[in-house]
């Protein structure tokens, strides 16, 4: 063991809060993460002329029971496929019964003929910045 003093988990969590709250980083409402993975806001989420013009055929929503958060297969109708994870912000959630879901969704769609998929997020804004591509 090290002579190191471990902070408490609580401390460490604070810390993290902190730094995500202090972030000043560009912001940028939509990201192309990884080939044709999208990451980006609610404002994208519900823009069906953006998101057509972004080629989605796919929406990952990983804020379905947010507030705001209109999304459902009815919304996109035949443009898209939907797959909504009714996560919470919250202590008591357990987000790891939809990680195995959402990743075979987003593999299935990246698999699929033109597949691209968008994921929305309410990440703290520090953690959703611009990636410039050249």
């Amino acid at each position: 063991m090290s002579g190191r003093k471990q902070l408490p988990k609580l401390a460490i969590i604070k810390e993290l809060e902190l730094i995500l709250d202090s972030c000043t980083l560009e912001l940028s409402p939509v990201d192309e993460v990884w080939t044709n993975l999208y990451i980006g806001n609610v404002a994208v989420a519900q823009n069906r002329k953006t998101l057509h013009k972004l080629g989605i055929t796919h929406v990952l929503n990983a804020a379905h029971s947010k507030q705001g958060s209109i999304g459902d297969q009815s919304f996109y109708g035949d443009t898209c496929i939907y797959f909504g994870i009714p996560a919470e912000d919250s202590d008591h959630f357990d987000l790891r019964q939809y990680i195995k879901p959402a990743a075979d969704f987003i593999h299935k769609a990246l698999k699929s003929k033109d597949g691209t998929v968008f994921e929305e997020n309410t990440f703290p804004p520090c953690l959703h910045r611009s990636t410039q591509r050249t």
